[in-house]
């Protein structure tokens, strides 16, 4: 019964995904005004889940771990692994942006938000931000699927569900508004999102597999150097390759998004706040 229950909850996480993902091909990116107000929604709901949700939790693991490890100490090291994560994509980024710079003299950043300040005649620039923004994501899913397929009732399994699905299926709809921004084709957008939807159900899968095995140090260990390093990698692409770029365009009054985008993080939040349970330090 507890397998099928897990089964079930892997096939509504994969579903809802993908129809989320989707969702914003139904608006017309060349309607600015809407998209824009999109983009900012989607901005809050990065926020959101970075702020509230990836960043606590590695801060919560961290703690775990020193625990674990019997070391006492008042080092931030969730911190410093978000921090780094930030940094390595930073460096990626600028490392990218020089090679090309040399080989080719073009200076174009290759993590470009969904600003238009590029002519619109233009060929679309290479731009993997929305690619990042999904490995960050996937790794930080896989993990959450993996916490519901070693629960051990159905009550906790559902609980977990619920917990991934709506902070999950909003960050699906942002992750599908970033790739449309990027000007992805429709064979990109799916296969992005399909690496994104299978994250979770994947972990899920391979909790169901190894749960007489797996031990729940093991687990947070693992969970606890993903988590700090998404975030880092997370709060990148939220500021600046979302928020920032979006706030620079004028399609649409900046009162108006500011209030999409405190509605994502809003919407977020609220899902975070009413099915997360955040450990508690335990060292004594």
């Amino acid at each position: 019964m507890l397998v099928f229950v897990k089964l079930f909850c892997t096939l509504l996480l994969l579903m809802g995904v993908l129809a989320f993902g989707f969702l914003p091909l139904l608006f017309s990116s060349t309607n600015k005004s809407l998209f824009s107000l999109f983009t900012s929604f989607s901005g809050g709901v990065l926020l959101g889940a970075v702020m509230v949700h990836m960043i606590p939790e590695a801060i919560s693991h961290s703690r775990e771990f020193l625990c674990y490890m019997h070391v006492r100490s008042n080092l931030p090291i969730g911190v410093v692994l978000v921090v780094v994560g930030f940094i390595i994509i930073l460096f990626i980024e600028k490392l990218v942006e020089e090679l090309r710079y040399r080989s080719t003299g073009e200076a174009k950043p290759l993590l470009q938000g969904s600003s238009d300040s590029v002519s619109e005649e233009q060929p679309r620039q290479e731009s993997f931000g929305g690619y990042i923004l999904i490995m960050a994501l996937s790794l930080h899913s896989l993990f959450e699927g993996l916490a519901v397929g070693v629960a051990e009732s159905v009550s906790d399994t559902f609980t977990l569900f619920l917990a991934v699905i709506i902070h999950k299926l909003c960050l699906a709809f942002a992750v599908g508004v970033k790739l449309q921004a990027e000007g992805r084709n429709l064979k990109e957008h799916f296969y992005s999102l399909l690496v994104y939807a299978l994250s979770s159900p994947l972990g899920l899968l391979i909790g169901i597999i190894v749960t007489s095995t797996l031990t729940a140090s093991n687990l947070m260990i693992a969970t606890f150097f993903a988590d700090a390093f998404a975030s880092g990698t997370f709060l990148y692409i939220t500021f600046i390759e979302v928020i920032s770029p979006e706030f620079q365009t004028r399609h649409v009054n900046q009162l108006l998004k500011i209030l999409a985008l405190f509605g994502g993080f809003g919407v977020v939040t609220m899902s975070i706040l009413l099915f997360h349970k955040y450990s508690r330090d335990s060292c004594t």
